[in-house]
């Protein structure tokens, strides 16, 4: 036994959540949210008093990865639209984008809040006229800092 206690909940259905971009959108369904991740650079450290060849691993640098929103494409709002529009002409402004995670009764359950998020991809539909698949939209962030709460 790992010595964790078990405490009993089931684990949660498939994800449900939602995404609000500061002074631009709230509410966002999204169907895909990947690059949740934080990653820290290990870097060797030794003190001049340490022996010859000891040394420890500390925290280095924190790089930032591009979080990908995918979707089937939806109506827009006016603001989402100026916004997107600003980001083709380099005038939008970083801000905060929160994910919020839901439960089955629509409950928050966690967010990942990035802060200082900077739109850089967003890929629109194909059109195609004898297709029938769904149309997907893309829309990539990136961000200067991630960070997770759970409600």
């Amino acid at each position: 036994m790992s010595g964790e206690a078990d405490t009993g909940a089931a684990p949660l259905p498939s994800p449900r959540f939602t995404v609000d971009i500061a002074g631009v959108a709230k509410g966002l369904q999204f169907t895909e949210v990947s690059g949740l991740d934080v990653e820290i650079d290990g870097v060797d450290y030794r003190t001049p008093h340490s022996p010859a060849f000891a040394s420890m691993r500390v925290p280095g640098m924190r790089a930032s990865t591009t979080i990908v929103l995918t979707r089937g494409s939806a109506p827009r709002s006016r603001e989402f639209l100026q916004w997107f529009q600003g980001m083709m002409m380099r005038t939008v402004e970083r801000s905060q984008v929160t994910i919020t995670r839901l439960d089955e009764n629509g409950q928050p359950v966690a967010r990942w809040i990035l802060n200082n998020a900077l739109p850089v991809k967003f890929s629109g539909v194909g059109l195609k006229a004898t297709g029938n698949e769904v149309a997907i939209e893309v829309l990539e962030f990136t961000h200067e800092g991630l960070s997770v709460s759970t409600d």
